[in-house]
């Protein structure tokens, strides 16, 4: 209903994700998977 909420949701997801890839990339693999 909302784009520029849905475009904004997206836009968030996508950068956590890139984070969370980072952070846990670095901590370790192991424990990410």
């Amino acid at each position: 209903m909302d784009e520029k909420f849905q475009k904004a949701k997206k836009i968030l997801n996508s950068m956590t994700n890139a984070i969370y890839k980072q952070y846990f990339g670095k901590r370790g693999e192991k424990k990410n998977k």
